[in-house]
């Protein structure tokens, strides 16, 4: 009999210390888990902080902000904390909210992902521009947009820059009697500027544009340009001029061209600028001041 219980206690001892070391193997394992899920957390913020690009993470019901890495709050002025309390209206301008609103709701319903040139308002109110590109995310059952701002600021002033700067030689260019043409440095004609006295144009420009100067212009102008291509190619400073005609409209007309480079930040040839001035005038007043002096000579050959 007492051996009987001895063996049931035995056998049950035996099966505690299984469950126990069931328990511990588990025990480890969820250890092993959490230890793996706190690296694997450790990492994705690493890198959600140290991205260049500035991330936030926002409720889609009431805009409030669930997430923000360490570039947005550089480039809002605000910190984590004062972040999480706030919502999308308060990052934008509030002449601008109603259309900001609106992109969130479509880049929600994945309408399109890139939202360009979006303003945005520091705590200081000063104002600066991001391209945003959204997805929405589900995060444990509950719906959010996640934002990713690029700060275009210094890349829009100087787009803006630039379209003033054209427009201010567009302004010139109108004023005067000469047509530009600007080509790649393969020769490729890639745009122009008309003024508004300045008549037809030998081609369209949807047939010029876009195409290699050889392909378009006639055989004796275009081995004229090839000559100042190669002067220029060979000595960057130099101004290379010709004559040429061609007839537009049944009307035979003279030019004049002027070539020179143009250079990159490098000192480099980018490209080419031709300014075409119409000389058909000058050459019909020289041709008569050269028949003039042809009867000239005749009659004093006369005498």
């Amino acid at each position: 009999m007492k051996n009987d219980r001895k063996n049931s206690l035995d056998n049950r001892n035996d099966d505690l210390k299984e469950q126990i070391k069931e328990f511990e193997r588990l025990l480890s394992v969820q250890k092993q888990t959490e230890s793996a899920l706190l690296e694997s957390e450790r990492k994705y913020r690493i890198i959600f902080d140290n991205v260049t690009d500035g991330i936030l993470v926002a409720d889609r019901d009431n805009k409030s902000f669930y997430l923000a890495n360490r570039r947005i709050c550089e480039m809002l002025g605000y910190s984590r904390e004062e972040l999480h309390k706030l919502n999308v209206w308060d990052i934008h301008p509030e002449k601008d909210i109603s259309s900001i609103l609106e992109i969130f709701e479509r880049q929600y319903r994945k309408e399109y992902t890139l939202a360009a040139s979006i303003p945005m308002k520091r705590k200081d109110g000063s104002i600066f521009y991001a391209d945003v590109n959204s997805v929405p995310i589900n995060i444990e059952g509950k719906e959010y947009l996640v934002g990713i701002f690029r700060d275009i600021t210094e890349r829009k002033e100087m787009l803006d820059m630039l379209l003033k700067k054209e427009r201010k030689i567009r302004a010139i260019i109108s004023s005067m009697d000469d047509l530009v043409f600007i080509l790649s440095k393969e020769g490729v004609f890639i745009n122009f500027y008309q003024p508004q006295n300045v008549g037809k144009l030998y081609l369209e420009p949807e047939k010029f544009i876009g195409e290699l100067y050889k392909k378009v212009l006639p055989q004796d102008i275009s081995d004229k340009l090839e000559l100042a291509i190669k002067v220029i190619t060979n000595n960057s400073n130099l101004v290379q001029g010709f004559d040429y005609s061609m007839k537009i409209k049944n009307e035979l007309k003279w030019f004049e061209a002027r070539l020179s480079a143009l250079k990159d930040e490098k000192d480099n040839i980018d490209g080419f600028v031709a300014v075409i001035r119409d000389i058909t005038e000058r050459k019909e007043i020289e041709d008569d001041l050269k028949s003039e002096v042809e009867e000239l000579k005749k009659l004093l050959n006369e005498f």
